[in-house]
């Protein structure tokens, strides 16, 4: 069975010297081949003069010559650059590293708090969570979506408080099935959902961007560790996330969430999930959408083979609401 996996912490540290160099210091490029001997690089728009100290310098030190006293001043005060160059690169690179891991140090701190706040919650204080988040679906949600049936809003509270208790089984799951023309439905519900259960576990929901996991984000060959540092990221800190669009993930990245989801083992139990499924079918024809989103799914994720795959579904289809289509002038005011 498989676990829900640790923070991968993956950062890499690219320090160059022009990006400490000031806009006053002159830009170094390559010699002709026909100077390719000597030091190698020339500064754009230095004097002939200069030019010529240099190729002097050069041949007084093959010669055994002596150069002058102002040319041995002139590559004096070039060495002195060349060293101050150096230390102001060094430099950049130590500060860039503090700032990265002190926001690092910063993230990882809210997101210790934050579960600690959630886990120290009495079973008094979920029960008074629950009942505030049963007014709001009846109150201030399900009027803005006149085509739902009352069951869609009963349904959606029963699996999202399965994660809003003192020991939970598991995290609140639901699966949001909708058609072809039922997609921007969908997603403002989403919406909705994600903000009205955000200010019980990290905060007010407004910026709704930050609890999103998009399916098209996740279809290259490192989707997979993606997928998983994402979802994890967003549990942790918020308690809350979102998943559009599972047709999108393939079985072998899909494969994450069984950890997430599993009664014994899921590492946030207190946290809610709302995903999002598209079907071809408008949902209006579609009598049981728990069998239907598990037929989908087991096309979605074939790459998996029959047995992984219905072992994961099981998990994640624990709760399946059909959306219905509503206007384009109702999703606008509930979404605008």
């Amino acid at each position: 069975m498989t676990k829900g996996g640790q923070v991968t912490l993956r950062s890499r540290i690219n320090s160059s010297s022009q990006g400490s160099q000031g806009s006053d210091e002159e830009e170094i490029v390559p010699k002709s081949p026909s100077q390719s001997r000597g030091d190698g690089f020339l500064r754009k728009g230095a004097s002939k003069d200069a030019q010529r100290n240099d190729r002097s310098a050069r041949r007084n030190s093959l010669s055994g010559k002596k150069s002058s006293p102002g040319v041995q001043l002139q590559h004096r005060q070039r060495d002195i650059q060349k060293e101050d160059l150096g230390t102001s690169s060094a430099l950049g690179g130590y500060l860039t590293l503090a700032a990265m891991l002190a926001v690092g140090v910063a993230g990882a701190g809210y997101a210790l708090h934050n579960r600690n706040f959630i886990e120290d919650r009495s079973s008094q204080s979920w029960g008074d969570l629950k009942k505030e988040f049963r007014a709001k679906l009846e109150k201030e949600i399900r009027p803005l979506f006149p085509t739902q049936p009352g069951s869609t809003f009963r349904d959606v509270f029963l699996a999202l408080t399965s994660g809003m208790q003192e020991k939970p089984q598991h995290p609140g799951l639901v699966v949001l099935l909708t058609g072809p023309n039922g997609k921007a439905t969908s997603s403002c519900l989403t919406q909705k959902l994600v903000q009205a259960t955000a200010s019980y576990f990290s905060g007010s929901g407004d910026d709704f961007d930050q609890y999103i996991v998009d399916g098209d984000d996740f279809s290259s060959s490192q989707g997979k560790a993606k997928f998983h540092d994402s979802l994890h990221d967003r549990l942790s800190k918020y308690g809350v996330a979102a998943i559009k669009g599972l047709e999108k993930l393939s079985g072998d990245t899909a494969i994450v969430l069984h950890g997430f989801a599993d009664d014994s083992v899921a590492p946030f139990k207190q946290s809610v999930l709302v995903m999002t499924l598209a079907d071809e079918l408008e949902v209006a024809e579609v009598s049981d959408p728990s069998w239907r989103a598990e037929k989908l799914l087991l096309k979605y994720w074939s790459d998996l083979g029959t047995d992984k795959s219905s072992a994961l579904i099981t998990r994640v289809t624990v709760s399946v609401v059909r959306v219905l289509p509503e206007s384009a002038q109702v999703i606008s005011q509930a979404c605008h």
